[in-house]
């Protein structure tokens, strides 16, 4: 119920009330890589860019393969913040990709 709340507050543009629910997600589940980046989407938009980045980085530590946090991190570090020593940096590719 929380995370559709959450979505229909992003819609609607009130971050801070879906930032509420998205951390009251959180809290009995923090293993849950897309409400970290939810989280940071949320953060973002309320510009608070620290927390934003912090929120990402938890983000990538628990899923390390979804692409669109580390292009919301990257993006928000680099573009945003002109901050090229903050993007994260990794491998497109590995050695045993074929």
């Amino acid at each position: 119920m929380r995370q559709n709340r959450a979505e229909l507050y992003w819609q609607s543009h009130r971050f801070a009330e879906a930032l509420a629910d998205v951390e009251a997600i959180l809290r009995p589940a923090p293993e849950l890589a897309e409400a970290w980046r939810k989280r940071g989407d949320l953060l973002r938009a309320l510009g608070r860019t620290d927390a934003a980045l912090a929120s990402y980085a938890e983000a990538a530590a628990r899923d390390p393969g979804d692409a669109r946090t580390w292009w919301q991190w990257g993006s928000l570090a680099w573009l945003e913040r002109g901050a090229l020593e903050e993007a994260p940096l990794r491998p497109v590719f590995s050695p045993e990709d074929p």
